[in-house]
């Protein structure tokens, strides 16, 4: 059995025309959605092995309130230039190449490669994983290479307006 959280960044600015999309920073309610998000995925019992995050900056830095928020080591991070993508076929062979000793895995990343690989791999329907939005998998297989359409039963889906 294998557990997969998909977790899309925290909001993030879009000031400064010189900013390159890779560096934008969280803004305030990022931070404050996050944190609330963490309490959320505390309340599921889910406590990831490993936390694979894309390296743009707001990726990281949500990683990193996540960790603070719920007492996770930051060790956990592992900062992976493959998930800065937004086509959801690079994603999903990223999975595929995870390492089976890993059972329950929590990946950071972006829009619209998140929430078309969740409806994807889960079968159900979402039309937007809003930032900071996390949803929850589960598979039936011992491999993550194993993994294929549909495949997915959705164990939870949380965004931060619930509980606003």
């Amino acid at each position: 059995m294998k557990q997969l959280l998909m977790m899309r960044h925290a909001k993030s600015s879009w000031d400064g025309v010189t900013l390159r999309d890779i560096d934008r920073p969280l803004i305030d309610i990022g931070v404050k959605n996050t944190m609330l998000m963490a309490k959320q995925i505390m309340l599921q019992s889910f406590t990831p092995q490993i936390i694979f995050c894309s390296v743009a900056k707001r990726t990281c830095e949500t990683a990193k309130i996540l960790c603070n928020s719920t007492g996770w080591p930051e060790t956990l991070i592992s900062i992976e230039p493959d998930l800065y993508t937004f086509e959801e076929s690079d994603v999903l062979e990223f999975i595929k190449r995870m390492s089976d000793d890993y059972k329950r895995v929590m990946i950071l990343g972006h829009n619209p490669a998140f929430t078309y690989l969740f409806n994807s791999l889960s079968g159900d329907l979402i039309t937007n994983l809003p930032t900071s939005g996390a949803a929850l998998l589960e598979f039936k297989c011992d491999h993550w290479a194993d993994i294929t359409i549909k495949h997915g039963d959705t164990l939870w889906k949380k965004y931060p307006r619930m509980f606003a």
